[in-house]
This record gives structure tokens, sequence and C-alpha cells, in this order.
């Protein structure tokens, strides 16, 4: 080994243990497909996508017990909470029952008459306390009876009314089930973030060894939905496919490599520039984002499907007794244009605000470059001289020795792109997809389980809320006391059916001092009293605690945000009423029944307060268009560039010509026909139509360099063969895998590589390259 050569093996030493270093101390692959949405650009896009995901519905785990009896499942629910609410993983554990303990009753009722505007005269003691004396005389009873001493007027009942809402679940015996009776729900509201998926991962099997221990649990079938599950199965979904996937891929690609070149020492050259191309695109990810998300690993593993095709050039083009660097001289030219194209290509994703779809630019731009450089500087000096024809070789010499290219032949890929072109222009309204949910490779079933839990449990409008915005909790409050008209108005016109307002949990302390303030003093009130009492058979000095009650409150502090944040109520207010960590404060507005999404944006507009009208599912889908429409202009002007570049290094406009008519009519005649199938396109099949365009201008290149009258032409066509065979390989099993991603990239790719082979062949002449 020549000293050049030892040089460039230490540097490649050096590099890889850098890049090991790197990957072994790098934090744990993310998994939180929050990677792939856009960042914000304007103030409503960061309230969606802070509420995606970092919102109270993006904790929410929704359980479902089945395969009881009714009676069973009652006392199922009951054991099933107090195991769960006893562990550390959840904020709260709903199944239907009340949340208010003793103390927090001790707490609202002293509060009451702050918390509700209650005018106490005469007339509206004598109406009370007529109510209250039928509730004591009827078959039912009167509820709360031993508070009626304190409480004539039952103010405490309405304050116990609010807060105990079950937004519209379905409830029996007090244990929320579904309708047909078969199976009781829960709700648990994680205390982790979604995603923090590890501390997901282990309120999770929290939930199953509670379960487990319940007792006939064998009977018993637990179904867990929400967010957090979803995130927490996403994760495992993408690794077991990951790691399966390069598994039989690497399987397949070697025996491939094996059946071409029948040497065991050139299939472990071939790996190298594969591993350290690996290598070098998670170390630049990692240096670069601090991280990687594991779909972008996942995608970078594809390259053993391209920068595999690198030394497979090298090797097919050894002529017998050549040395590996005169070899690599003759084609490098080709190689080095194809690796400048193609990366530029991919260099597109690094100008978007998608953080996961900068990680995969960034990762193929680098581990590409280290691919080729490694195919370059040091597989050359360990091939052998002595490398036997490869199979394929002989088939293609006699092929094209059959038929004579024609000039015309340009006309047939120039036909298709014109075809492509229509069918794109005619399918432009379902062409793109926008709903995120179908990325995930959570499948249909769970989805589908997890819409019907969430009808059940009143949470199927989730996705439409106000949001307001203010400087402190009261500022928030006050805000949403004065949307309580508007959005009155809003369901009497049938806009929607229901609204949650955090003011009517906790109102604003200028209301409560405003209700304060109604309170009469205790000497008009005792007269007031006396005289409304009259004629009724109620016991002398029965309601001497209402006076000291009243009297005690006229001298009460407004109830805070902060005396109700350490009890259970204050999980439920919470989720209406945040604070965030720059100081901030927002409050929540759940609709409910929206009808007419266009007049309650136009009602709300109107309304003189900082607040903002999201549907989660439709701006998001619009967020997502603009910036699929950004990458597309990014990718256009790639195009441009990679045009430019061409021209430049070809000089010769029919070269050009020929090298990128196969490579744009097998990228549009790929979008065309998985549109004609009705794929709709995200922007991973825009990452992958790269991969297609850099696959291509590889075959187009090497085909225009290499007319049929050169000696090498079957080696070229031979090599282009088996490094297509080899992306099949790869791409296949990747369109075979249940994550929409991948499988999408997949697909795409599988396709164009084939669409890629059979442009750029019918392409080939006889003129030598200038």
């Amino acid at each position: 080994m020549n000293p050049a050569a030892k040089k460039n093996g230490l540097i490649w030493l050096l590099l890889v243990i850098a890049s090991v270093w790197i990957i072994v101390t790098a934090p744990p692959l993310e998994n939180d497909m929050g990677q792939f949405l856009p960042s914000a650009v304007t103030p409503q896009q960061a309230l969606l996508l802070d509420e995606i995901s970092q919102g109270t519905g993006s904790r929410l785990f929704l359980l479902a017990v089945s395969g009881g009896e009714p009676a069973h499942l009652d006392e199922t629910s009951r054991a099933l909470k107090q195991k769960l609410s006893k562990t550390s993983h959840f904020q709260q554990v709903l199944n239907g029952e009340s949340l208010i303990d003793e103390k927090t009753r001790q707490l609202l009722f002293d509060y009451r008459y702050l918390l509700i505007k209650t005018e106490i005269t005469q007339e509206t003691l004598h109406n009370a306390l007529q109510k209250r004396l039928r509730e004591l005389t009827s078959p039912v009873g009167m509820p709360g009876r031993r508070y009626l001493p304190n409480d004539p007027t039952a103010a405490s009942r309405e304050i116990l009314t609010r807060w105990a809402s079950n937004n519209g679940a379905v409830e029996t015996r007090g244990i929320w089930r579904s309708p047909d009776n078969s199976q009781i729900l829960l709700m648990l509201q994680s205390n982790y973030p979604a995603t923090a998926l590890e501390q997901q991962a282990t309120a999770i099997e929290s939930i199953r060894r509670a379960f487990d221990t319940l007792p006939d649990h064998e009977r018993l079938k637990l179904t867990i939905t929400g967010p957090p599950y979803f995130g927490v199965e996403s994760r495992r979904i993408i690794r077991q496919e990951a790691r399966s996937m390069s598994l039989y891929a690497s399987i397949g690609v070697a025996l491939l490599l094996l059946f071409s070149f029948r040497s065991l020492r050139l299939l472990l050259l071939a790996a190298l520039p594969l591993a350290s191309g690996v290598l070098a695109g998670t170390a630049t990810v990692l240096l670069t984002f601090n991280g990687m998300h594991a779909i972008t690993l996942a995608f970078g593993i594809t390259l053993i499907g391209v920068a595999v095709d690198y030394p497979i050039h090298l090797f097919t083009h050894l002529r017998h007794g050549e040395r590996g660097e005169e070899a690599m001289q003759r084609i490098w030219p080709i190689l080095r244009l194809g690796l400048i194209t193609t990366t530029l290509g991919f260099s597109a994703l690094l100008l978007t605000d998608f953080g996961g779809l900068a990680q995969l630019g960034a990762f193929a731009v680098a581990g590409l470059f280290a691919a080729a450089l490694v195919t370059r500087y040091l597989l050359p000096t360990l091939t052998p001289e002595s490398v036997q024809s490869n199979p394929f070789e002989r088939p293609v010499r006699w092929l094209f020795s059959a038929q004579s290219p024609t000039r015309r032949r340009w006309a047939i890929p120039l036909v298709i792109l014109v075809l492509s072109g229509l069918t794109l222009l005619l399918s432009s309204e379902q062409l793109w997809e926008h709903d995120l949910r179908r990325l995930s490779p959570i499948s249909a079933e769970t989805r589908e389980q997890d819409q019907q839990l969430r009808q059940q449990l009143g949470e199927a409008d989730a996705g439409r809320l106000l949001i307001i915005s203010g400087t402190s909790a009261e500022d928030v409050l006050q805000q949403s006391e004065q949307l309580e008209s508007l959005l009155e108005h809003a369901v009497k016109k049938g806009l929607l059916s229901r609204f949650d307002l955090p003011s009517r949990l906790l109102p604003s302390h200028r209301i409560q001092l405003e209700n304060r303030n109604l309170l009469p003093d205790r000497n008009s009130l005792q007269k007031d009293l006396a005289q409304a009492v009259a004629g009724m058979p109620f016991k002398a000095g029965l309601f001497t605690p209402f006076l000291d009650d009243v009297a005690k409150a006229r001298k009460r502090a407004p109830l805070s945000f902060e005396q109700l944040e350490s009890s259970p109520l204050g999980l439920r207010l919470s989720a209406q009423l945040q604070r965030k960590p720059d100081g901030r404060w927002r409050g929540l507005v759940p609709l409910t029944g929206v009808s007419d999404e266009p007049a309650l944006e136009q009602l709300v507009e109107r309304a003189d307060i900082s607040i903002a009208y999201l549907n989660l599912h439709r701006d998001t889908s619009e967020l997502v268009g603009s910036y699929r429409d950004e990458a597309l202009r990014l990718a256009g002007l790639g195009g441009v560039v990679i045009l430019f570049v061409l021209l430049f290094a070809l000089r010769n406009l029919s070269q050009l010509v020929r090298v990128t008519l196969p490579v744009v009519t097998a990228v549009l005649t790929t979008a065309a026909l998985l549109a004609f199938l009705g794929e709709q396109l995200s922007l991973f099949h825009i990452a992958a139509l790269l991969l297609v365009l850099g696959i291509g201008l590889d075959y187009a290149l090497f085909v225009t360099y290499t007319p049929t009258s050169d000696p090498a032409f079957p080696a070229t066509l031979s090599s282009l063969l088996i490094c297509n065979l080899s992306t099949l390989l790869v791409f296949g099993l990747l369109a075979a895998t249940s994550v929409p991603v991948l499988s999408a990239i997949g697909l795409t790719v599988l396709t164009g590589a084939v669409f890629s082979l059979i442009f750029s062949v019918s392409m080939v002449h006889n003129e030598t390259h200038p």
C-alpha cells in the first residue's frame, strides 16, 4: 500500500472513531412526530403547534375495560381508579365519580357567595325557602340536607354542579360507561408531556400492572388509547420495523452482491462505503441538531440501496488485470457529477423549517459524500486486480448487440412525460395528503377505537377551541367573562351547541368582589330572613349559621388560582387556565357541536379581546400545505441549480437533454402513477422523489458517458442493473412496512428506480461522448 493510501486509511479510521464516539455519547433517538411539524411563523401558528405538542389533550390516556357483568365492571372501575391514583404517573384519574373530596367541598362551600352571583332579598329568600320545603317533603328528599342551615339558597349546589360536569359522558351508577353498558371508561391525565416517551412508557406499564392485579382480570379486556399511548406505540413499531427492515435488506443486498461478484472480499469491501455513510450521516445530524429522530435513522439506513451503488460501479468497471485506482479514474468524473447533483437536490431539505425533514437532508448529504469519498480514496487500494465478470454482463452484451439504437428513442420518455404531467394536473385537488394523523404507524382499528372512546366520553370535538391570551390569570378570566355573552349568542343562533369557559369554574377577582358587594349586612339580612320564613315550619334560629356565613363572606378575599391549584379541582381548572413557561397565561375554551364555522369565526373576530379560534385538524392541514408549497419551491430551485451544474459539466445541449429527460420523466411518472393509484403525496414523498432524482441522474450520466460503441458499455449497463436490483430489494422491503412515512418513501423510490432505469436505457446512443 503506497503512502497516500496509508494516509487515506488513517484519516478514514480517525473519522470512524470520531463518529462512533459522537453516536455513543449522544442522547437516545427521538420519536416525537412533532419534529416533522413546521416551525411557527405567526402567533396563531405558535398557539396551534404548542397545543398539538404540549396541550392538555396531548397528555390524555383513554381506557376501556370490557368482558364482565355490569356490577363487576363497576367494582373494576373503582378498584382500577384507586390503584392508579396511588401511582406517581398521573395528575388525575377519572372514572365518572366525583373529584371533590371533603376538604375541597368545604373550600367551595366557604366561597360560594363569591363564586356565583347571589341576590339575597326578602323575596329571593322566601322563594328559596319554599323550594327547600318542597324538597324536604318530596319522596326523593332534599339533596345536601345537612347544609340547609348554612345554605338555604342552595348556592353551593350550583357550584358543585359546574365542577362535577362530565362533558357529556354516559354515566351509570356514578361510573362512566359505554352506551351499550358493555364497557367501563376512564380518563387519565399524565404528569408528563406527550414527547416524554420513556416516562409515558413507564406510565403505560403501570396501567397494565394495575389491571393485572385485579380479580378475574383474565376474563377482562383492557383497551388503551390516547396521544401518549400512540407516541409510545409508534416508537415501538418504528424501532421494530427499522430493525427488521435493515436486517432483511442487508441480507438481500449481500446475497445479490455475492451472486454478482462471487467474492466474499468484495462483499466486505462494498460494506465500507455504506457503513461510513451511515456513521457520517448519524454523526452529522447529532452534531447539528443535538439529537436525531428514529425516522431519520430509518431513512438513513436506506442508503444501503444507494451508497452501495458506488462500489458496484467500481467492481463492474474493473478490467482483467487492472488496478482499482485505474478503474476509479475512468468512472470518477461520472460518480462525482452524480454525487454533486444528488446532494444539491437533498440540500433543499436543509432550508425547510421542518426539523425532521432538515435532519433527513443533512443525513443524506453527509452520508452520500462519505460513501462516495470512501469509494474514491480507500476502496481502490483494497480492491483485488482479478475480479470475475458479473453474470449480468453477457446477457446485456447480447441484448444490445441484437438491436441497433435509434435516434428517435427520446420520443418515448417525452410522450410519457407529457401524459404524466397531465395526470398530475388533473389530480391536483386530491394529490396532497394534509392529515398528519395518517402518517402515524398506529393502525386504523386503534384510531377508530380512540375515536369511539372520545365520542362516548364527550371528547369528540376537542379539535375546535378558542384560546385566550393574557398577562395574568386575572386578565384571562376577565376576558373569558367578556366572551360568555358572545358565545351564548352563538348557541342561540345555532352556531355551536356547548362551550366551557374557565371563568365558569373560577370567576375573576373583579366578579368575585362584585358578588361580595351584593351581600347584605347582618342586620338587614336578619330582618329579611325573619319576614321570608314567616309562616313556614322551620325552627327558630335554624338559619343562624347562614347569617354567620354571609357575614364571613363579606370579609373574605377572592378565591385565587393558587388556592385551587393544589386541590383536585386545580387539575381540572389547569386544563382550561394555564401558566406558560414565558410567564404569560392562556385560557382554553373547548367548543362542542360547531355547525357553522365561518359564521362563528366572524363572530369571534369582532370580539374586543385577545382571542384566537383554532380548528386543530384544519389549521394543521393548512400549515402543512403552506410548508409543502415551500418545500416544492425549494426543490424546484434545487432542480434549476442542478440543471446549470449539468450544463456547465456537459457543455452540450443534446447531452443535457439526454441526461435530464429520463430523470424528469421518471420523477413525474412516479408521482403520476402514485396519484393514479390513489396514493396522496406528503412531504416524505417529496424527500423520496429527491432520492429518485439522485438515482436517475446516476443512471442517466453513466448511459450518456458510455455509448454502445464503448467497450465498457456492457459493464456499465450490468452495473446499473445490479444497482437497480439492490435498490429494489431495500425499498421494496421499506414499502412493505406498517410505518406510513417509511412505506411512502419505499413505494416512491421503488417505483422511481424502475422508471429511472427504463428511461435511461431508452436513451442509449452510438455517438462517442465529446
